[in-house]
C-alpha cells in the first residue's frame, strides 16, 4: 500500500460528499478548476461504488444545467468581449502615427502595426528609411516605450481574465465563437509584441 496521498483524489472525493450532502454542484465543477470528465475518468479505479453513483448523478444534472445556460455563458461572453474589444488599450489614439499606420489596412491593432515596423528594421535597417528612423526616436523614448509595453500588459490580463473564465463553459457547451479565438491569438502577438518592444531598450542600429 502506497504511503503517498493523491491530494487532488482527496479534494474530489470530499466535493463529491459536498454535492451528495446539498445537491448542489461545487463551483469548482461549474468554473472548470476541477474537470469531473477528466477526474471520473483518472480515478474510475480508485473512487468507491458510492463515489461512483454520485459521480453519474452530478454529470446529469451538470450536463442540463450547462446546456441550460448555454445562451447566458454566450451572451455574458460577447458582452465582455466587445467591452474589451471597444477599450483596448493598446487600441487608443496615443499608438497611431500616420506614417506607420498608413502601411497597413484601416482597422490593424496600432500595436500589431508598430511590431511589425519594428521587425522589419531589426532585420534591415535603413538609416534613410523615414518611417525607420520615426519607429527608432519612437523606442528610444524610455518613457514613451515603458508606456506601450505597461499598455500591452495590461491587455494580456484582461485577455486572460475573459479566456479564463470563460474556456470551460464554452467548450462545455461546444460553441466557442469566433471571437474567443481571436482573443487567443491577439494574446500571442501582444506577447511577441511585448518582448520584441523590451529588446528595443539594447538594440542599435549597428546591429
Amino acid at each position: 500500500m502506497s504511503d503517498i496521498i493523491d491530494f487532488r483524489l482527496v479534494r474530489f472525493e470530499s466535493l463529491l460528499i459536498k454535492f451528495a450532502k446539498t445537491n448542489e454542484i461545487p463551483n469548482e465543477f461549474l468554473d472548470g478548476t476541477m474537470d469531473l470528465e477528466y477526474l471520473s475518468i483518472k480515478y474510475k479505479g480508485a473512487l468507491s461504488e458510492y463515489h461512483l453513483k454520485i459521480v453519474s448523478k452530478l454529470k446529469r444534472i451538470l450536463t442540463s444545467k450547462i446546456k441550460k445556460s448555454a445562451k447566458n455563458v454566450l451572451v455574458s461572453f460577447m458582452e465582455e468581449y466587445y467591452y474589451f474589444y471597444t477599450n483596448q488599450c493598446t487600441k487608443e489614439e496615443q499608438w497611431y502615427h500616420p506614417i506607420v499606420m498608413s502601411k497597413y489596412r484601416k482597422n490593424i491593432n496600432p500595436i500589431r502595426a508598430l511590431y511589425y515596423d519594428v521587425l522589419n528594421l531589426m532585420s534591415a535597417y535603413n538609416p534613410e528609411n523615414e518611417v525607420h528612423q520615426f519607429v527608432v526616436d519612437l523606442f528610444l523614448d524610455a518613457e514613451w516605450r515603458n508606456s506601450i509595453i505597461s499598455c500591452i500588459t495590461k491587455d494580456i490580463r484582461v485577455i486572460d481574465k475573459i479566456i479564463s473564465t470563460y474556456h470551460f463553459p464554452l467548450e462545455k457547451i461546444g460553441e466557442k465563437p469566433f471571437e474567443f479565438f481571436y482573443l487567443v491569438e491577439l494574446k500571442k502577438d501582444l506577447v511577441s509584441a511585448r518582448s520584441v518592444f523590451r529588446s528595443m531598450e539594447y538594440w542599435s542600429p549597428d546591429e
